[in-house]
């Protein structure tokens, strides 16, 4: 229980309770028989004898020494006849303006003012804190583990009611009749509140007492040390907590403070006197201590310390806190120069400034140290009256090696010195690693190269070895030795090696060489991005996918009757056909080829080559096309249909391409433009009007139509095997669309959706104008495979699992390079 802070009238927290450590001992246990008695605590040790000593009421951070009881041999009393110290007392019911809240009734005749003391401090017979005693209730409580606290009030009064003060903190709440003057009460403390109440008349308790684990107390007269010269004495007093004797070594934990004398020897309390005034205690009954502090350091501001003391086998065992403040001539030093780069063969001026302390003046020598090999440093004299600043010289010569050193600068006159710490950046003969590239693209199986600038900076000439760091498994390069020109830069390729698993995406590599040096204006990082296996294509569009592989019209013009399927090995079957093409679809075990708004011819092309014509093809150029069939080899899309009156409908319709019936689905729900997608069996189909937030999903087999409304924005959409709809907003976010109508947003990168994978139907893939994205729809994970720095041209889920993606690097002379992968 935190009570609210008192005024320490005779001992300090520190020297009572905080510097005590636990109280680890077994209890000692006096008589219960008695009954409590509001101003008189008296009991007999039964388990163990006290040493003799006094006994003070206490509470979590204070105590009082209004009134003193005794132990003695097994007896213990304290008869509570005075009021406590005017600092210990608190209005029990908080007023306006105070941080705390109280709830409950307010007592007619005002709240009173309570001083609350919850156990009883033992010392020795030189003020030792030996340790606590705890009046336990073991008959009558309200509550089991409850204990009495002794409270004094400036008046009678009932109060019942609740204090909150911070939220962290348990409230304190309180039930009691309070008689003017000295009150036996129940505390009732748990780890969520605090309680005081009167005590049943049944009510007994029995004395339990810990002993301190043994240590030492430390007060120091003046907190403050204040040096006018190198030295400092003040007073200590010294604190035998839970009985502890023997000697102590003294120390610091500031560099240069130094104390005497170093040990001192507290003596067994059984030797000391053994009765203490009635009020305070007797200072020759304690162990004290002059003390001298001595510092050399170069501090010139005021600086905490802390005074340790140590055991003979080097435990700590107590401290207490100061501060070192100073009035004596000296000097304080600060630098006007931020990171000063200094080359080879050069000379850098660096300011430093100094300024007098404690009436300081005369004449300051100005150097450096800790300085790199091959820097040295120049002394500057100059007289410092105030404060005067200065430029200190520090040369390089044409040995010293680049790199970032902390120095030290320094300032000494006499005795008087003070440094300050500098960050110096050394620019000796070096080379600088540049990409020349900011992306480093390599394949699986065919590897790349990383090309970088190799530059000689501050005359640099010989061999250097350039190497790359930071590279994934399963990428390996060779490091490079070549030889550097003075003033020169020489370009560097390095090839890299990508085995069959290295794992694609994009990662921060660094060029690197023994003889790197900073250089602010290149970076000698660049982003790696491992990219799929790939096969050069004929250049090509309207890209499907085959059984193994993808079809194309391999000429980029819109009057081509050539097509081509290629494998993921490379091989290419081309095909000519009696009429041009503009589309393909695919088909299980071919291609339908079509034209559109011309004579509209169309053929069913065999992926062994066989070529079927097939009735014409119903499309107009405003057509939306299902990029593949659906279940039963039939092609949906949507068509514009204008009346006799200059209006217009989109008609839903289904096309047989093997003989040429078509089939008005729906012409009456598709009020806008939209997306049309198709699940990865053909069983569902799915049109998004755009600019709406309505998806009409129609079952393939029985056409039955069901119209969702969904309560997020989105651009494109896919739909599974089973009919579920997932969207996507610009490729910002995913929206899966719940079996209730619910909407469940996932805010991952997604680009634009193509298609659930034909095998693996929680996968769900989606590309942009560089990369393809593999959707982990169960886990809302994505996956983001690097592809192109060029374009990426199509990408089309292959009908034995993945995605099939071609890719388009442009040339600067030539004609543009076309690549197919495959991704899983």
């Amino acid at each position: 229980m935190k009570i609210p802070s008192l005024t320490a009238v005779a001992l300090a927290t520190t020297l009572l309770l905080g510097a005590c450590g636990g109280d680890t001992s077994p209890p000692i246990t006096l008589d219960a028989t008695q009954a409590i008695d509001p101003v008189r605590i008296s009991g007999t040790v039964t388990g163990a004898a006290l040493p003799p000593g006094d006994v003070y009421l206490v509470t979590d951070d204070s105590a009082s020494i209004a009134n003193m009881g005794r132990v003695v041999g097994t007896a213990l009393t304290l008869t509570l006849d005075t009021r406590p110290e005017d600092g210990s007392f608190f209005t029990l019911i908080p007023g306006a303006g105070s941080s705390c809240v109280y709830s409950g009734p307010v007592p007619a005749n005002a709240s009173p003012r309570v001083s609350l003391w919850t156990d009883l401090l033992t010392t020795g017979a030189g003020a030792d804190p030996l340790g606590l005693i705890t009046e336990s209730v073991t008959q009558g409580g309200s509550t089991q583990g409850s204990s009495v606290a002794r409270m004094y009030s400036d008046r009678a009064a009932t109060v019942a009611g609740t204090v909150t003060c911070d939220p962290a903190v348990p409230p304190f709440s309180f039930d009691m009749n309070l008689q003017a003057g000295w009150n036996a009460l129940e505390l009732s403390q748990s780890a969520t509140s605090t309680r005081l109440t009167n005590l049943a008349a049944s009510a007994r308790r029995t004395l339990v007492a810990r002993f301190f684990t043994p240590g030492v107390g430390v007060v120091l007269e003046q907190g403050s040390l204040m040096f006018t010269t190198d030295t400092a004495t003040t007073s200590a007093t010294f604190f035998q907590i839970g009985g502890y004797n023997g000697a102590v070594t003294l120390s610091t934990d500031v560099p240069g403070l130094t104390v005497e004398p170093m040990t001192v020897t507290l003596p067994a309390l059984r030797t000391l006197a053994t009765h203490p005034s009635s009020w305070g205690f007797s200072k020759r009954q304690r162990v004290d201590v002059p003390l001298t502090f001595r510092y050399t350091g170069t501090a010139t501001q005021t600086t905490p310390f802390t005074l340790t003391a140590k055991d003979a086998a080097g435990a700590t065992v107590g401290s207490t806190k100061g501060t070192i403040a100073f009035n004596r001539p000296g000097l304080s030093l600060h630098s006007m120069s931020y990171q000063p780069r200094l080359a080879a063969r050069e000379t850098v001026k660096v300011s430093v400034c100094a300024n007098s302390v404690g009436g300081f003046s005369g004449a300051v020598t100005f150097g450096a140290k800790n300085l790199p090999a091959g820097v040295t440093v120049t002394p500057v004299t100059a007289t410092v009256t105030g404060s005067a600043c200065v430029d200190v010289p520090l040369t390089a010569a044409s040995t010293v090696r680049s790199g970032n050193y902390p120095i030290t600068l320094t300032a000494s006159s006499g005795s008087v010195s003070a440094e300050v710490g500098l960050d110096l950046t050394v620019l000796g003969p070096s080379v600088s690693v540049a990409f020349v590239s900011s992306t480093v693209p390599v394949y699986v199986g065919t590897g790349g190269t990383a090309t970088v600038d190799v530059s000689s900076q501050y005359g640099f000439a010989g061999p250097t070895t350039v190497t790359l760091t930071g590279l994934p498994a399963g990428v390996t390069t060779t490091p490079t030795t070549v030889d550097i020109t003075a003033g020169a830069v020489t370009r560097v390729n390095l090839p890299l090696s990508v085995a069959a698993d290295a794992p694609l995406g994009n990662l921060q590599i660094r060029a690197s060489s023994p003889d790197l040096g900073p250089d602010p204006y290149h970076s000698n990082s660049a982003t790696l991005s491992v990219r799929p296996e790939r096969v050069n294509i004929a250049n090509g569009y309207a890209t499907v996918a085959a059984t193994s592989g993808v079809w194309q019209i391999t000429q980029n013009n819109y009057d081509t009757s050539t097509i081509a399927l290629t494998g993921t090995t490379g091989t290419t079957r081309t095909v000519n056909l009696p009429h041009a093409v503009s589309r393909l679809v695919s088909v299980s075990g071919g291609v339908v080829a079509f034209t559109i708004n011309g004579t509209n011819a169309a053929s069913l092309v065999m992926d062994a080559g066989k070529i079927t014509t097939l009735p014409k093809a119903p499309f107009t150029d405003d057509a939306v096309l299902a990029e593949t069939t659906d279940s039963q080899g039939r092609l949906w899309y949507t068509t514009r249909v204008y009346n006799t009156n200059g209006t217009s409908i989109i008609s839903l319709r289904i096309w047989t391409p093997t003989t040429g019936a078509v089939r008005i689905v729906d012409t009456t729900n598709l009020t806008g433009s939209g997306w049309l997608a198709m699940g990865p069996d053909g069983a569902h189909a799915a049109y998004g009007i755009a600019g709406s937030t309505a998806i009409l999903k129609y079952r393939t087999d029985t056409l039955a139509m069901t119209r969702v409304t969904v309560n997020s924005s989105f651009s494109n959409l896919a739909v599974t095997a089973s009919g579920q709809l997932w969207l996507s907003n610009y490729g910002q976010s995913l929206t899966r669309v719940n079996a209730d109508g619910s909407s469940t947003i996932f805010n991952v990168m997604t680009g634009t959706l193509i298609g659930f994978d034909q095998r693996s139907p929680s996968i769900l893939w989606g590309r942009d104008d560089g990369a393809a994205y593999r959707i982990d729809t169960t886990s809302a994970t994505v996956s983001s495979v690097p592809l192109s720095n060029g374009q990426l041209v199509a990408a089309v889920t292959a009908p034995s699992g993945g995605l099939y993606v071609v890719t388009r690097d442009y040339q600067l002379s030539g004609s543009d390079l076309s690549y197919l992968s495959i991704l899983k």
